[in-house]
């Protein structure tokens, strides 16, 4: 159990005191609280609704270091979240300041949100929490030395449940707190999958006592303990990818679920194969663009997938505006061969990508995301490139890499594969006896 209180200062002074907004004073002074609770054995938890307070708070947390015994978290919402018409506290301030003077707490950070429980669902704009909210949240905290929790809003488990199990994946001490707002309707269901798929250990709960009721009988109905059910779906099948992050500006965040490519610079996955024979591979998986639909160039493809030798490179790009391009390219730039082919519009497509030294061909298909709450237009509709090499290649280094290069749109990459079949001396033996044995063969039952 947390003991939780808002933190304000007094109107005209430094004073933190304990108000909730939109009060402006209080009789309880944060000093006059901590002694209190100190006195108990229950956690604190500390929310910030305005910067200002923050550091007069830290102070008065240091003046009383040695008597705070239990844990402490300082919560505040930072980034945007569902339907919030609400400004976020100021992220890298808030942040700074807690690590710099008080960084045994524990970060409770978490998003400005809004839920009208009569509102019919066309008008609730957002029902759940995006890719982009928890993106923006991990630009902030994803190196912070502090263990963080996330609260979420249990209105919104049900259609994010994935995606929050995916954040709690990425870091050993990172957490979610699922919380309730007067009058939410909760699908039970929602934390029943939660609990399910998610691991125990890293889930804490803030509900009332009627839905934590109704909560707990539904999990005895199901029948099935905490996490017995594992994650909801993993990525990565095959041979181990590397992250390669070439700018600043860009990111790449990757559990057991999935990997995020973030940021506006340059950014990708590498499977770097040694220089062996080889007889073909097999690349497949599916891409969602985060930030919606943009118009793109030729240069400015979100998805790249490249792979090569030292004298030939091959392009294939796939942007959200379903534009494909296919090019096979010397590394001198002096002989190019281009395909293209055209999607409708989405932001979710899989992709598989076959080459046999021969030829290469990619199709894609139009699919419904994993967090998506209903399907797109075009579900199903695919296309096909190919193109035939112009010269064979002999093997394959270091070339197989998949990401994105300057293009500012937000990428999740899932259920990732990649085949390759390589070529060896005693595949090839036992080939030449097998076409020997079928002509002597041949030749017998001819004579």
């Amino acid at each position: 159990m947390m003991l939780e209180a808002d933190v304000l200062l007094r109107e005209g002074t430094e004073v933190p005191v304990m108000a909730h907004p939109p009060a402006k004073d209080s009789n309880l002074t944060l000093e006059e609280w901590l002694t209190s609770a100190v006195k108990t054995d229950r956690g604190m938890k500390l929310d910030f609704k305005e910067i200002a307070a923050v550091e007069p708070a830290m102070q008065q947390l240091l003046t009383m270091d040695e008597t705070l015994h239990a844990p402490l978290w300082l919560n505040a919402d930072i980034c945007s979240g569902p339907n919030s018409e609400k400004n976020p506290v100021d992220p890298e301030a808030f942040i700074g300041i807690v690590a710099q003077l008080f960084p045994r707490s524990v970060l409770s950070l978490g998003w400005t949100t809004r839920w009208v429980p009569n509102l019919s669902p066309p008008l609730q704009t957002v029902q759940q929490y995006t890719w982009t909210m928890i993106l923006d949240m991990l630009q902030y905290c994803f190196d912070v030395e502090q263990a963080v929790t996330f609260p979420v809003r249990a209105v919104w488990v049900y259609s994010s449940y994935d995606k929050l199990i995916w954040l709690t994946e990425l870091r050993s001490d990172y957490t979610i707190t699922v919380w309730h707002g007067m009058g939410d309707v909760v699908r039970v269901l929602g934390l029943v999958n939660l609990r399910q798929h998610g691991d125990p250990k890293h889930i804490y709960y803030d509900l009332p006592d009627t839905l934590k009721s109704r909560f707990n009988d539904s999990l005895q109905e199901n029948g099935t303990e905490a996490g017995s059910k594992g994650l909801p779906y993993t990525w990565l099948q095959g041979p181990q990818w590397k992250t390669v992050q070439t700018s600043p500006t860009a990111s790449i965040y990757r559990n057991r679920m999935s990997a995020a490519i973030t940021g506006d610079g340059q950014a990708f996955l590498e499977f770097e194969h040694p220089p062996e024979l080889y007889t073909s591979w097999t690349l497949s998986g599916q891409v969602q663009f985060v930030e919606g639909l943009q118009r793109v160039t030729e240069n400015d493809f979100m998805l790249k997938i490249s792979a090569g030798d030292d004298e030939t490179k091959l392009l294939l790009g796939l942007a959200s505006t379903g534009a494909v391009l296919l090019r096979q390219y010397s590394t001198d730039n002096k002989t190019a061969v281009t395909v293209h082919g055209l999607l409708p519009p989405s932001d979710c497509y899989r992709f598989t990508i076959i080459d046999d030294k021969i030829s290469v061909k990619a199709t894609f298909v139009v699919v419904r995301c994993k967090d998506a709450l209903k399907p797109p237009g075009f579900l199903g509709y695919d296309t096909v490139v190919e193109l035939k090499y112009q010269r064979a290649w002999h093997s394959l280094k270091n070339s197989v890499q998949l990401g994105k290069y300057h293009a500012t749109t937000d990428l999740i990459i899932e259920d990732l594969k990649l085949d390759i079949v390589e070529y060896s001396h005693a595949n090839a033996c036992r080939a030449s006896v097998y076409l020997l044995l079928s002509l002597l063969t041949f030749i017998t039952l001819n004579l």
